[in-house]
């Protein structure tokens, strides 16, 4: 199908942009300073199911996201130049 062109109408200021909530992880670490000036940080908040192939999580996530967006890159021109996931997963897998 292909990438998508879509224009969106670029805000006065940044203070003006939409905005949306991002859900964070909790800042909960364990912090070791060693005496050669490394510094390891290391997480209290288990880590959850993951995942290790990264070209495999884009492949699977293209087969059940299909024809949403993945990802975009606003032009000069200020349009959006957008690929669908299903292109992603295609795209790794190559």
């Amino acid at each position: 199908m292909g990438a998508q062109i879509m224009t969106q109408i670029k805000p006065a200021s940044f203070r003006d942009a939409p905005f949306r909530e991002a859900q964070f992880m909790p800042v909960a670490l364990d912090v070791e300073r060693r005496d050669n000036g490394t510094v390891i940080l290391r997480s209290r908040v288990e880590l959850g199911e993951y995942e290790p192939n990264l070209a495999l999580a884009f492949s699977k996530t293209a087969e059940r996201c299909g024809a949403k967006p993945a990802l975009a890159v606003r032009n000069s021109d200020e349009s959006w130049l957008r690929s669908e996931e299903r292109r992603v997963g295609k795209e790794c897998r190559l």
